[in-house]
């Protein structure tokens, strides 16, 4: 399977496209996670960091969990995977 494009669109408050993928093809995982498992008011702001930042913030025990927790529950599930 093709790897999906790290993406999300939000529209009046709501996640309409995730990943490339349109609300309209959704099943249910991504429907649960656009609803429950982004925290959207800073999901643009991590979209727009660098990946391999992330992904060594996520390693480096200087890093505090106060500040990884707000980012990580920002990241759209393509996202993730990206930095490594």
């Amino acid at each position: 399977p093709k790897e999906a494009k790290p993406s999300i669109n939000i529209v009046n408050g709501a996640v309409s496209e995730l990943d490339g993928k349109p609300v309209s093809v959704f099943d249910l995982i991504d429907h649960f996670i656009a609803r429950y498992g982004i925290n959207l008011n800073r999901a643009e702001e991590v979209m727009a960091m660098d990946s391999v930042k992330l992904a060594n913030m996520l390693c480096d025990p200087t890093v505090t969990r106060s500040e990884l927790v707000p980012l990580t529950t920002a990241l759209p599930p393509a996202k993730i995977g990206e930095g490594g």
